[in-house]
């Protein structure tokens, strides 16, 4: 039972545990996601006025700078000239430019966010944001592992419990089991501590109750056989008398071996009742 308790506790928390484990690391991933992507996008964002103000390279490049380096934010100019590193695929270069579209895709590096600023003459300049795949996961790996951590700390902890319960259980069952054999055996004097959960605890009780009710009916058994004994004793020894009167008769000699023969039963009867019940075989 113990054995079962525990199992039934592992195999239950496990699910549970599980079940809130999955999607919350699913969670954890894409909020981790969401932050660094939307930072990027806010960064291309402050960078599109500056576009719509000027063009010039050397302000680009400064502006581009301060707001996230060479390597994090690039611009595509009008001209088709690069400030900055980039990291979109070309046909998606062309395609925001084209179609005026905003644009977000991953790349074999990380994430990149593909932002037109259309200018004046019908100029396209395009705002390119990048995150390198390592920012899109920081902090998930840690999560996960806090998160596993705490899961197998409550399914080990459940387990725990449900395995002390099941040895308290097991204990009473035991104990109950002991009384029950030796009050069979004959200790009368056996009784058992009501412990573990409340049936258990009801059935030790009952189970005590039951071994006083025992003890009394054999205590008023042995004082009836005991009475017995005494009433029997007068009619004995009259016959005994009623052998001596017919003393030399054979009558008399077949009178004095039935009346000795029936004592000795009386009294094989009275030791047997009054001999413990772990005396006998």
């Amino acid at each position: 039972m113990r054995r079962a308790l525990a199992g039934i506790a592992l195999a239950v928390t496990s699910m549970v545990a599980l079940s809130f484990l999955i999607p919350l690391a699913l969670l954890v991933r894409e909020q981790a996601r969401d932050r660094v992507t939307t930072a990027a996008e806010q960064r291309a964002g402050a960078l599109s006025p500056v576009l719509a103000l000027t063009t010039d390279r050397a302000d680009v490049q400064q502006a581009v700078a301060e707001l996230g380096g060479r390597d994090r934010l690039a611009v595509r100019l009008p001209d088709g000239s690069f400030v900055g590193t980039t990291h979109a695929p070309p046909e998606a270069l062309d395609r925001a430019v084209r179609r005026r579209e905003t644009l977000s895709a991953d790349t074999p590096d990380g994430w990149v966010h593909l932002q037109p600023v259309v200018l004046p003459k019908d100029r396209v300049a395009v705002v390119e944001a990048f995150v390198p795949g390592a920012d899109l996961t920081r902090g998930v790996w840690a999560s996960w592992g806090v998160m596993s951590l705490l899961a197998v700390g409550l399914v080990a902890g459940s387990v725990l419990v449900a395995d002390r319960l099941g040895a308290r259980v097991v204990r009473s069952s035991r104990g109950l089991k002991s009384a029950s054999l030796a009050l069979g055996s004959g200790d009368l004097d056996v009784r058992v501590e009501p412990d573990g959960p409340p049936e258990l605890q009801e059935a030790g009780l009952a189970f005590n109750t039951m071994a006083d009710r025992v003890a009394e009916l054999l205590a008023v058994e042995r004082e009836m056989v005991a009475d017995l004994s005494h009433r029997l004793r007068t009619p004995l020894t009259a016959l005994y008398l009623e052998a001596d009167l017919l003393s030399g008769t054979p009558g008399a000699r077949r009178i004095s071996a039935a009346v000795a023969q029936l004592e000795s039963e009386l009294d094989s009867i009275i030791a047997a009742a009054r001999t413990p019940l772990a005396a006998h075989p």
